[in-house]
């Protein structure tokens, strides 16, 4: 499971926390909210609140692979809260490949 915000605001690029401070309410349906993905979902298939996703979450404990744009990276979390990362216009398609825990 892959959490993901629709919303995102101001600098940094990333967060460290629970939830981005933009995001109100954990909803699939709401504006200024965040969600989850299970895996081998699309946020396209969530509906029109995560057309345009804004973040991912790199989860807490875990070790985080993705892909975009055609280069690999991956987010160590092990032993380290939770951490969002901003999908900006450059960042168009993030595919997370992996969380192992």
């Amino acid at each position: 499971m892959v959490q993901i915000a629709n919303c995102w605001s101001g600098s940094p690029n990333v967060y460290v926390g629970t939830k981005p401070p933009c995001a109100t309410v954990f909803s699939q349906n709401l504006p200024k909210a965040y969600y989850f993905l299970n895996k081998n979902q699309s946020s396209t298939s969530l509906g029109k609140r995560y057309y345009d996703v804004d973040a991912f979450r790199a989860e807490a404990g875990c070790y985080t692979k993705l892909q975009e744009n055609g280069s690999s990276w991956a987010y160590d979390r092990r032993g380290k809260d939770h951490y969002w990362v901003k999908i900006s216009s450059d960042r168009k398609d993030v595919v997370i490949t992996s969380v192992t825990c």
